[in-house]
């Protein structure tokens, strides 16, 4: 599956301090403007992913004062890398 990289989200990533900046300051569209981030790095690599699972990285818990890290994203990246191994 692929992920639409519109150009049109490059220019909200101008920055006059940085080569690129890594926040687009609306309010839509998250995924798609940190997987155009990424692009800007990963040009000469025509096969790269990104995994927006931020979102499910930290939860309640009934053991912490806190949110805790629940691992999601670790065990799944494991989980895939085991599968293609075998």
């Amino acid at each position: 599956m692929a992920f639409a990289l519109w150009e049109d989200y490059a220019a909200d990533m101008q920055s006059d301090i940085a080569d690129i900046k890594n926040l687009s300051g609306k309010p839509v569209a998250g995924a798609i403007t940190a997987a155009k981030f990424l692009e800007y790095f990963t040009s000469e690599h025509k096969s790269w992913t990104h995994l927006d699972i931020a979102g499910v990285a930290f939860t309640d818990s009934e053991y912490a004062k806190m949110r805790t890290a629940t691992a999601y994203g670790v065990r799944l990246l494991v989980r895939y890398m085991e599968t293609l191994s075998a």
